[in-house]
């Protein structure tokens, strides 16, 4: 694990796990309640490869990148944010009373520059970085009570950015067929489980007045919709709001039964992916935040 830290933001409140891996943050218990983030009972860690479970950072393309309408096939899948080493912000440093313990007990702040990329991974990014492409990411994590997290991308080159986020939250749940996704009624959606996803043209469809429910069958949906949302779990008797800034889209998935652990989460992401990606012209941010909070 040489270079891979992990830190730690503990309050009366609750705590969190930050990886300078990925900008990754791992775990999220509010005191006296569950986890609210699921990972794996083993998290390996290897450079190149990302971390698997809580919250990973999606950038600057989706799954393989999207382009001129249609799905590309960049890799890694996902960007190279989550397999980049991100460096805390000056004043989030190791605090000496504890190992990884920060200065601050509540919230951190870490970068990634396009010039700590390799050439060729920038060259993936939507329309090949061209010459005075330049950019900064900073990723923010709070934690207490709530965990807000939000990732803000400056365009420091001369010449436009284009790039896709999202925040790929894993939510620990007691059985995902008892849970409830309330907020996406009378939503369009792209269904990704269907044959012809990857072509031109692919239609939408609209959820109905029903909560998304979760089956053995799995679920992967785009929603064009980036309202609250309500996660009812009836099994552990709670529910996680969740509000986002920022955002265009929200992904929902579920891998099924083809994964041994399908019913102890399911992913409600933040994003801005696809023809609804964000451009920035050289100067300008984007910020895409969100914030969970348990409700009995």
């Amino acid at each position: 694990m040489a270079n891979f830290i992990i830190r730690n933001l503990i309050n009366e409140d609750g705590g969190a796990q930050i990886s300078d891996y990925g900008a990754h943050v791992m775990s999220w218990t509010p005191t006296g309640g569950f986890p609210v983030l699921w990972t794996p009972a083993a998290v390996p860690f290897r450079e190149g490869e990302f971390i698997d479970g809580g919250i990973p950072v999606v950038f600057p393309w989706f799954n393989q990148g999207f382009e001129r309408g249609r799905l590309t096939d960049r890799f890694p899948r996902h960007g190279f944010a989550r397999t980049s080493f991100w460096r805390p912000a000056a004043d989030d440093v190791p605090d000496p009373a504890g190992p990884n313990r920060l200065s601050s007990d509540r919230r951190m702040r870490c970068t990634l520059d396009s010039a700590d990329v390799p050439a060729d991974l920038l060259a993936r990014c939507t329309g090949g970085f061209a010459p005075g492409s330049a950019f900064r990411a900073a990723y923010d994590v709070r934690a207490g009570h709530e965990l807000a997290v939000t990732l803000t991308v400056r365009n420091t080159g001369s010449v436009p950015f284009t790039f896709e986020a999202a925040l790929h939250t894993y939510l620990r749940v007691g059985d995902a067929t008892r849970v409830r996704l309330e907020g996406l009624g009378n939503s369009a959606y792209l269904d990704a489980t269907l044959p012809g996803f990857r072509e031109p043209g692919f239609p939408t469809r609209t959820q109905s007045h029903s909560p998304v429910a979760f089956t053995a069958s799995g679920v992967d949906r785009v929603y064009y919709a980036s309202n609250g949302l309500l996660l009812r779990d009836d099994a552990w008797n709670r529910s996680i709001a969740i509000e986002r800034t920022g955002a265009t889209q929200t992904v929902v998935w579920n891998p099924g039964a083809e994964r041994s652990e399908w019913r102890e989460f399911v992913c409600v992401e933040s994003a801005a992916i696809r023809e609804l990606a964000v451009t920035l012209e050289p100067g300008e941010s984007h910020a895409l935040g969100q914030t969970l909070r348990t409700e009995a």
